[in-house]
């Protein structure tokens, strides 16, 4: 009776946490917040060696006019991805603060996952939102 409890307990635990209908991510980035990234982008899997990814993405960061930075995003798919790559750019400003750069990364990273994931089993589970900004300064109200 303990074993047959203990097999269902395992099964349903294989079940829940099942991430086999995820893609494999492989990130190599040097000067990321690595931790953060892999906590907050959780729709993937992520893996330590790059020849078990779905996705390979490498970043490069280097200094631009201002000061402040350019991360170079570089997505290679493979296995199912094969033939799929794609290349965009981050410029930050030297004012941003280390979080507002990792969030800004992030869902850079976002944009460019959405390329690839677009075509697996987690199209359905996919929202996109976009956060208008109304800047009220530019009114041309008269005071009269």
């Amino acid at each position: 009776m303990k074993k047959t409890l203990l097999f269902f307990i395992l099964l349903l635990h294989h079940n829940l946490y099942s991430q086999e209908d995820l893609n494999n991510l492989f990130i190599k980035c040097d000067r990321c917040d690595n931790n953060f990234l892999k906590n907050e982008i959780n729709y993937v899997n992520h893996v330590r060696e790059q020849g078990l990814a779905d996705i390979q993405l490498f970043i490069y960061r280097n200094r631009n006019a201002n000061n402040g930075s350019r991360y170079s995003l570089d997505f290679i798919g493979k296995n199912k991805f094969s033939g799929k790559d794609l290349s965009l750019v981050l410029d930050t400003n030297p004012k941003f603060t280390r979080d507002e750069v990792r969030n800004a990364l992030k869902r850079k990273i976002d944009i460019g996952l959405v390329y690839f994931l677009i075509e697996s089993d987690i199209t359905n589970k996919i929202r996109i939102s976009y956060d208008s900004i109304i800047d009220n300064s530019k009114s041309y109200e008269s005071n009269s």
